[in-house]
């Protein structure tokens, strides 16, 4: 925070007024449309870049760029891991970001999404950046799976 703001950025916190309600495009998904969202971020944005760490996910077996909006949402967000899969590819409707970095220095292996222990996480020496979330993420995942079934592959990008 205090580095952001020294660089001239401004840092909104979630407030009543800063949620919208969520309406996707005729034909997409239900689940997330009777939600609200922080939404002002994004809102006010002309460019938006996502960061996300690669780590396993005990319910979607990985959370990368796509899952990692799933933080703006709003309430009860536990009622909605039911529906994890589908609430995931909805954020490829709603969310067009600029740009989305895929952090795969370390990557946390098991126990996620918080963690078990350092014995859980392993370097992964990577970090991929494009404009496109699914294929970012479609890499992300063979790679973790890769790691996963002690066979990793090194692709330098």
């Amino acid at each position: 925070g205090p580095a952001a703001t020294e660089a001239g950025a401004k840092i909104l916190y979630p407030t009543p007024e800063s949620m919208a309600r969520i309406k996707l495009p005729a034909g997409k998904t239900e689940i997330l449309d009777v939600r609200t969202m922080f939404y002002e971020p994004l809102r006010r944005a002309d460019r938006i870049i996502g960061l996300a760490p690669l780590k396993d996910h005990n319910l979607c077996q990985a959370s990368m760029t796509l899952k990692n909006w799933y933080g703006l949402l709003a309430g009860a967000r536990n009622r909605f891991h039911q529906s994890i899969h589908e609430i995931v590819s909805d954020f490829a409707v709603m969310i067009r970001p600029t740009l989305v970095i895929l952090d795969a220095t370390r990557i946390l292996m098991r126990n996620g999404p918080t963690g078990g222990s350092t014995a859980d996480v392993k370097p992964g020496n990577t970090v991929v950046a494009g404009f496109d979330s699914i294929a970012i993420d479609s890499f992300g995942y063979t790679e973790l799976m890769d790691w996963k079934s002690l066979n990793p592959r090194r692709i330098q990008v």
